[in-house]
């Protein structure tokens, strides 16, 4: 079987197109030529075809033979809602289109969104598949493109994965974790308690192999999550403590109001696009939300009731507070840093910062 797999250069996508291989599949992948195809093509018979999946005419040229499709291509981080529409709805769209004109002679259409798509448990149980309550951008997204594939299960077999979070080799988000507690860092939010389900790469490939040939109603939508079953944020860092074999020293509990101390206003939760930079320069502020000069402001007031501490002093920080911060350093405040990494900051005319 001849199987085209977006996302193949990605996370999830080249675990995918290694089951895939060794069933013995003919793997075809849609790639971007920027993509990073060198452990696709170690897995030997991988066809690459260049394109992306908000261009219509390269989809319409991947399509081409293909006996199912396993769309796992998607944006998790943008920097607009546009780009998230044009990549995570419009690019379903476009695969919906190309593949309806293979008519029969496509098995199944495998969607792989995420439970963001129904928004998180209110009281701690299993939700229902039929929730739809994102509470971000990209789960507005993915609930999007769901929408777009279930308009078309009555001219495609189509079948909807939904997993929990993803872990395993070649991941680079949940990896953020391990760093962490390799720092001697464990922070937790509100004690640790919510809970998160988790699925080994490797078994949620296979889930998304096995769903092409599963007898299933078309249109059918499913959770992927192990058989661990919800773990809380601080049982989860702990086993990232057990499985480095290193228990961290700093653990910190943040409150939930630490974390919206940042009044982004009507832009609050959404991806730093065009507003941001308006923001930054002081030009503009969402409804409802404070002046890049007040935050600034706070920032400063914070920091000086720190420095009067015996050093060292720990300061977490929201990546817009510590721009903010930085411009009272005499530091430039439009670069961005990665998350969960820890900097040593030194008073000065400017200030020194040294990554941890």
């Amino acid at each position: 079987m001849r199987v085209l797999v977006t996302g193949a250069s990605g996370f999830l996508g080249s675990w995918i197109a290694e089951v895939l291989t060794k069933d013995k599949h003919q793997v075809r992948a849609l790639v971007r030529k920027t993509s990073n195809t060198t452990f696709l093509e170690k897995l030997g018979g991988v066809e690459l075809v260049y394109g992306s999946v908000e261009d219509a005419p390269s989809v319409n040229n991947a399509m081409a033979d293909v006996d199912a499709v396993v769309h796992s291509a998607g944006l998790v981080k943008a920097r607009s809602v546009t780009e998230f529409q044009e990549v995570n709805v419009q690019g379903t769209v476009n695969l919906l289109d190309a593949a309806e004109k293979r008519g029969a002679a496509l098995k199944r259409f495998v969607h792989v969104s995420s439970l963001e798509a129904c928004g998180p448990s209110r009281d701690g149980t299993p939700v229902n598949v039929t929730q739809e309550e994102p509470c971000t951008t990209y789960g507005r997204s993915k609930l999007a493109a769901e929408r777009a594939v279930i308009a078309r299960k009555d001219k495609l077999p189509v079948t909807i994965l939904r997993p929990g979070a993803i872990f395993g080799p070649r991941d680079a988000e949940i990896l953020e974790a391990f760093k962490t507690v390799h720092r001697g860092l464990l922070p937790t939010i509100a004690g640790g308690t919510a809970l998160g389900v988790f699925i080994h790469a490797s078994d949620c490939a296979r889930a998304c192999v096995d769903a092409i040939a599963a007898d299933v109603p078309s249109g059918s939508v499913y959770f992927i999550v192990d058989d661990t079953g919800p773990v809380t944020q601080r049982a989860f860092l702990e086993m990232v403590e057990a499985a480095l074999d290193k228990r961290a020293l700093l653990r910190i509990s943040l409150p939930k109001s630490v974390l919206k101390q940042v009044a982004f206003g009507v832009q609050e939760g959404q991806p730093m696009g065009d507003w941001f930079d308006h923001w930054l320069a002081g030009h503009t502020t969402p409804p409802g939300g404070e002046t890049f000069a007040e935050l600034g402001a706070r920032g400063v007031t914070a920091l000086n009731r720190a420095l009067l501490l015996e050093a060292p002093v720990l300061i977490v920080a929201h990546g817009a507070l510590f721009r903010a911060l930085r411009g009272h350093m005499g530091l430039p405040t439009g670069t961005r840093t990665a998350n969960a990494k820890p900097y040593f900051c030194e008073p000065g005319q400017p200030w020194a910062l040294t990554e941890g």
